[in-house]
């Protein structure tokens, strides 16, 4: 685990979706890179299982950086990461995914939560396809409406 790391610095960071196969091979490549940080977590699928799951087969390849658990679902938190990134999607249209859901888990979980390992990250969801979109309800957004989403995130 990564006792002290400063999320600014990172440039080349992964994102590994628990719920989609990945290769000891296909790994391998990513690691070969040299990432700042990998984060595990996805939008479908999403269980304490299979996130442990996966964050056990990066450790067990050798990576030695931030591992870092972004949180879509409460019931699958896990201990075995080194931070959390939360994410506020800003154009959903379900309150539940701007805060709605982020107010239930502090409220539950508020005292067992380190806040120096957490980092809420504003996402702006552009492809009305995509399984966040539909979970979100994501409202469709303009170049202007994705400026003025950034400006405030």
């Amino acid at each position: 685990m990564v006792d002290n790391f400063c999320w600014r610095d990172w440039r080349l960071i992964f994102k590994l979706d628990p719920d989609k196969r990945i290769t000891e091979e296909r790994l391998a490549r990513i690691l070969h890179k040299k990432p700042d940080a990998i984060i595990v977590g996805g939008t479908q699928g999403i269980t304490r299982e299979n996130t442990a799951r996966l964050v056990e087969l990066v450790l067990q390849a050798g990576y030695k950086g931030p591992l870092i658990q972004e949180i879509s679902e409460s019931h699958a938190v896990i201990t075995q990461v080194d931070g959390y990134i939360i994410p506020v999607v800003l154009n959903a249209r379900d309150r539940k995914w701007f805060i709605g859901a982020h107010l239930e888990a502090v409220s539950a979980y508020g005292g067992l939560i380190d806040w120096q390992k957490v980092l809420p990250v504003g996402y702006i969801v552009c492809n009305p396809i995509s399984a966040v979109a539909a979970k979100t309800q994501a409202l469709p957004v303009s170049a202007a409406d994705a400026a003025a989403y950034a400006a405030m995130a």
